[in-house]
């Protein structure tokens, strides 16, 4: 992994928004991170095979079945949408390779 560049963000805690070049399904227990941000064509979340929801998809996360079941939709006003909450054991319990 490469860190390309990286923000402060304000508030009470230390926190930064980083910037990483590389393969983020292959990341070490102490490389973890908070949000993982994911760019897709509307509605489209294909597994393609140089993709990060590709990746994503062969480690056993679908992007598609997070999106069936948002946490939070925010597509009218910022066209984006965030998932619930997880950790890597619910990988085993997201279905891969959704019908589209």
């Amino acid at each position: 992994m490469k860190l390309l560049d990286w923000i402060e963000v304000r508030g009470g805690q230390h926190k930064r928004i980083e910037l990483y070049q590389g393969d983020l399904t292959a990341l070490s227990a102490n490389e973890g991170f908070d949000l993982l941000v994911v760019s897709a064509f509307p509605g489209d979340y294909t597994p393609t095979s140089g993709s990060l929801i590709g990746s994503l998809d062969r480690k056993g996360l679908s992007v598609q079945a997070l999106a069936e079941s948002k946490e939070i939709d925010l597509r009218a006003s910022f066209s984006c949408w965030l998932s619930r909450e997880f950790t890597p054991e619910d990988w085993s319990a997201l279905p891969t390779n959704p019908v589209f």
